[in-house]
Order: structure tokens, then C-alpha cells, then sequence
């Protein structure tokens, strides 16, 4: 999965109170331009789709994740190897 597709969509959103609505709102055009030009890459090579595509979906699914309130703990570096 590219990580460009959520972390640019995600910032707009983030930023919106810093920068205000039109350079948010720039960085989510970015963010959607970039999904765009990639999936008609996709289409005019005939390329076949990234198998996270499948199994993603499947394992939210599987682990029933889906609508799942997030945590609210705040993230620490504990399970991180230097």
C-alpha cells in the first residue's frame, strides 16, 4: 500500500487549522491527484493491482476491525529496536 495515498490525505486534514482551509485543501488535491495518476498507471500498463488489495480488506475483516473505536493511548517508542 502507498503510504503517499493516507499520510498526504491525512495532513490536509491535520494542518487545516494551522494553514487554514485552501493550503489544506491544496494538499488534499495533491493527495487525490496522486491516487488518480496512479490507478490509471495501473490501467493503461494493464498492470495487475498490488495483492494488499485483497488482503487488507480481508483482514480487516477477518480481525473485525472495521468500526472498531480507535485507541486513545498515546504512542511510545517501547516496541522499537534501534
Amino acid at each position: 500500500m502507498d503510504v503517499h495515498r493516507v499520510v498526504l490525505s491525512w495532513r490536509s486534514w491535520a494542518l487545516l487549522d494551522l494553514t487554514g482551509k485552501e493550503q489544506a485543501h491544496t494538499l488534499l488535491r495533491q493527495s487525490v491527484r496522486y491516487a488518480v495518476r496512479t490507478e490509471q498507471s495501473l490501467v493503461e500498463k494493464k498492470r495487475k493491482p498490488p495483492e494488499i488489495r485483497t488482503l487488507l480488506p480481508k483482514l480487516l475483516d477477518q480481525h473485525k476491525l472495521v468500526g472498531k473505536p480507535l485507541g486513545s493511548a498515546p504512542p511510545t517508542t517501547a516496541g522499537l529496536s534501534t
